[in-house]
């Protein structure tokens, strides 16, 4: 109900607008809350497994960080797709410049699903730790800035003692420098 009232304000708002792209970006914001239905309807019905879900995720990740990567330092990725823009490294997505975004969402819902299924705290910090390189890879500073205030909460909910917080907290900041680092000599 919260959504539809909020779609119905979106619409609403959009139609006393002079800009028309406001108008049909929020029509189709219904989509959203659709998903949201129909992802919870067959998660109910017994539809989605979700342990196979988080393989298929997972093994998606790792294709993106592979060819990230090939694509980083060899210009072109596995498809053949080429480097468009100076210090920014799209993968799969070609001329959409979204391996950013993609990535953090992707962790916020891979982080959750791990800990469903699995107890050790060492592969959500790899996870961590690959998602912040495509991340930075990726040039994208909005979500930069999310993973970073994503990792601090993280990393401070799940250590246990202030001095394996600020051991990974450095961890994490020499790979971003190091990535810095190299990035100005390969370009």
């Amino acid at each position: 109900k919260i959504f539809l009232f909020f779609y119905a304000y979106l619409v609403a708002r959009s139609l006393f607008t002079q800009d028309l792209v406001s108008i049909k970006s929020s029509f189709f914001f219904i989509r959203f809350g659709l998903f949201a239905l129909a992802f919870n309807y067959f998660l109910l019905k017994n539809y989605i497994d979700l342990k196979k879900f988080f393989f298929i995720i997972l093994f998606s990740l790792f294709a993106i960080f592979v060819d990230s990567l090939i694509q980083y330092y060899t210009g072109f990725n596995i498809l053949g797709f080429e480097i468009l823009h100076p210090n920014r490294i799209s993968s799969f997505f070609y001329d959409e410049l979204i391996l950013g975004s993609f990535s953090f969402r992707v962790l916020i819902l891979i982080i959750p699903l791990y800990f469903l299924y699995y107890k050790k705290k060492i592969y959500p910090f790899i996870l961590l730790v690959i998602i912040t390189t495509l991340i930075v890879l990726s040039g994208e500073r909005s979500a930069l800035a999310l993973i970073i205030i994503f990792s601090v909460f993280y990393l401070f909910i799940t250590t246990n003692k202030i001095k394996y917080f600020l051991i990974n907290i450095l961890i994490l900041l020499s790979l971003f420098i190091n990535i810095q680092i190299t990035e100005s000599f390969v370009f």
